[in-house]
């Protein structure tokens, strides 16, 4: 049986004008139905069926040629042609010996060299990033350290000085700023236009910084949101200085010294000092010197020499009081070394006392 239907030849006798006498006895509606039998009752319900069976399941079974390279046995129909190829495509992508002989390098893939030596940077990346991460985050935390930076890094303020007042701009905790101006006593300090207290140390930052030449300079300092605090202090503070109550009357003149503030002071008292030497022999009681001494501290030191037959020394006479010194060694005068204060001016005499004496010195200073 075939698998679509054919035409036979009885079909074909059996339709159609082929037989027909010369004049058929037919009306004109029955000839045209005539001439068109052969087409609209055979054919077209033939090729009408053949088209639904194509178009059906069973189409597949109309039969093709084999394709070389199918195994032997393949059905010689459509389906089993298709058969064939599918059998033939999985078997082929099964195969795990590279039948083509394609190259890593043709696909872009790695070697299997170039492979090995990815995996192993790989486990020495991870390796080093778990090191890392021990190192640098050893709590986990896993934040960023950019981000973490801005916020405990240090920022650069700006600086402006209005009349008293210093301007910090900027923003975070740990800044530095050049400023623009000196600090003077009773400024103050603000921050982003909120006045705030201000320290270096624990000194207060006028007090601290007035009168340095600060303009031009860096200074660092830690904001926390109430009060600045700024980079330094622990030296000789305004404070401590206060302290310190040396007037001008109380340093020799000349001299320069720091007392109650800042400001470098120049004293202005006389420390006079006097002295005198005996080069000769001078007999007892000679009057070698006269002074007048100022209220305040002062030592005397004086010593004579003499020789072995007798002796003599120097004594110093202040306001009526005799100051003579205290025996030494054989061979040598007196010593005499004596500190005495003074509450008025007072009058002082420098003499020889005993017999003579060949040589001495003396001398006579206030202390500070």
């Amino acid at each position: 049986m075939a698998i679509f239907p054919t035409i036979t030849q009885q079909e074909l006798e059996s339709v159609g004008v082929v037989g027909l006498p010369d004049t058929p006895s037919m009306t004109a509606r029955a000839m045209q139905e005539k001439f068109e039998e052969t087409a609209r009752s055979l054919l077209a319900p033939k090729f009408n069926a053949l088209a639904a069976q194509l178009e059906g399941p069973g189409g597949a079974a109309v039969g093709a040629a084999v394709p070389e390279g199918l195994p032997s046995g393949t059905p010689a129909t459509v389906q089993g042609v298709l058969n064939g190829l599918n059998e033939a495509r999985k078997a082929h992508t099964a195969r795990q010996d590279n039948p083509h002989a394609v190259t890593a390098q043709q696909t872009g893939a790695y070697t299997r060299q170039e492979t090995e030596q990815a995996i192993d940077r790989r486990v020495l990346e991870i390796g080093a990033g778990d090191m890392t991460r021990a190192e640098y985050d050893p709590n986990g935390r896993r934040q960023d350290v950019y981000a973490y930076a801005d916020g405990v890094g240090v920022h650069v303020y700006t600086h402006q000085k209005v009349g008293t007042v210093h301007r910090l701009t900027g923003s975070g905790a740990c800044g530095r700023v050049k400023l623009t101006a000196n600090a003077a006593a009773g400024d103050t300090v603000q921050v982003n236009g909120k006045t705030v207290p201000a320290y270096v140390g624990g000194e207060a930052f006028a007090d601290a910084l007035a009168g340095e030449a600060l303009s031009g300079r860096w200074l660092s300092f830690v904001w926390d949101g109430a009060q600045v605090n700024f980079k330094g202090g622990g030296g000789l503070t305004g404070a401590k200085l206060a302290l310190a109550d040396a007037e001008p009357a109380d340093v020799r003149r000349g001299r320069t010294f720091y007392a109650r503030g800042r400001g470098l002071q120049t004293g202005t008292a006389e420390y006079p000092q006097y002295l005198g030497v005996v080069s000769a022999t001078i007999g007892a009681n000679a009057v070698l010197a006269d002074y007048t001494l100022t209220p305040g501290v002062w030592r005397i030191v004086a010593a004579a020499w003499r020789d072995n037959r007798e002796y003599g020394y120097i004594a110093v006479q202040v306001g009526g009081t005799e100051h003579g010194g205290t025996e030494p060694t054989y061979g040598h005068g007196r010593v005499l070394d004596v500190t005495l204060t003074l509450t008025e001016n007072t009058s002082c005499r420098v003499l020889t006392r005993s017999n003579y004496v060949v040589g001495g010195c003396w001398a006579i200073v206030r202390q500070p």
